[in-house]
């Protein structure tokens, strides 16, 4: 049985403050955090490769493409395939599968120009808080992340 037009399955996380979500449909498990292979001349973000499956995958901390300080959370990864692109999202915490629906949806955020509206889809009311739709294609864009890893 398919979700009503315009529900969404999404995997939500945390990073700091905030909670994101990405369709579920790009989300391929959630990998324990393990050996990194540091890049030299990457984004701050990007924090190195990690073998998978018999892939390189570059690993990236949304805390640090966020602006975001350390954090004393145990962290966990997101895997996670952003285009023709598969990646390791670091995230604080993962937070479930959820079906949203569109009776939670919020206003658009306003936000000043510039600040990440090409990564952000809808806005939904989840729990006590809000939970942002990130666009998978946009934001590999806005993380500097072209062609296939592997």
């Amino acid at each position: 049985m398919s979700a009503p037009a315009g529900d969404l399955t999404v995997v939500a996380f945390q990073v700091g403050p905030g909670r994101y979500a990405l369709p579920v449909e790009v989300c391929r498990g959630v990998v324990a955090p393990s050996g990194v292979v540091p890049l030299p001349s990457q984004g701050p973000w990007v924090l190195g490769l990690k073998e998978l499956q018999g892939r390189s995958v570059p690993v990236i901390s949304l805390r640090a493409w966020l602006g975001l300080g350390p954090s004393e959370a145990r962290e966990r990864w997101l895997l996670a395939a952003l285009g023709s692109l598969v990646v390791l999202l670091v995230a604080d915490h993962v937070l479930g599968v959820f079906s949203l629906q569109n009776k939670d949806l919020r206003p658009p955020m306003e936000a000043p120009p510039g600040l990440l509206p090409a990564v952000t889809g809808r806005v939904f009311r989840h729990g006590e808080g809000l939970l942002v739709e990130l666009r998978p294609e946009a934001l590999a864009r806005a993380l500097g992340l072209q062609g296939e890893a592997g």
